[in-house]
């Protein structure tokens, strides 16, 4: 999943020329293709350990200030999306499993 940081990196990264084992030198690892798994971990899937994060706004030279807005807001969604899951309501009757006869609704299951 995406996020809106990820998808700011990858278009800093993009817009300064950089691939992923030129950033991954940039940011100091001697072993490019972890560096570089990093990088598309955070691309991609949105994932990153705050050490990194570092690592790569020093090496685009990033705004911090506008990178911790990024994750703010990365963060505001995602609560927002959780609440909207969390208020959904489940129709038990319809989701219920009967371990003992295998059967997706117990028989005594009013439909």
């Amino acid at each position: 999943m995406t996020t809106n940081l990820s998808r700011f990196i990858k278009e800093e990264r993009e817009k300064q020329g950089l691939n992923y084992a030129e950033v991954s030198k940039m940011m100091g690892y001697k072993n490019i293709n972890k560096g570089m798994r990093r990088i598309i971990d955070l691309e991609r899937e949105g994932v990153v350990h705050p050490e990194v994060l570092e690592k790569i706004i020093s090496a685009l030279d990033l705004d911090q200030d506008y990178i911790d807005a990024l994750v703010l807001k990365d963060r505001q969604e995602y609560e927002e999306e959780f609440e909207k899951w969390l208020s959904e309501p489940i129709d038990v009757a319809a989701n219920l499993f009967c371990p003992q006869t295998a059967i997706t609704k117990c028989p005594d299951v009013a439909e």
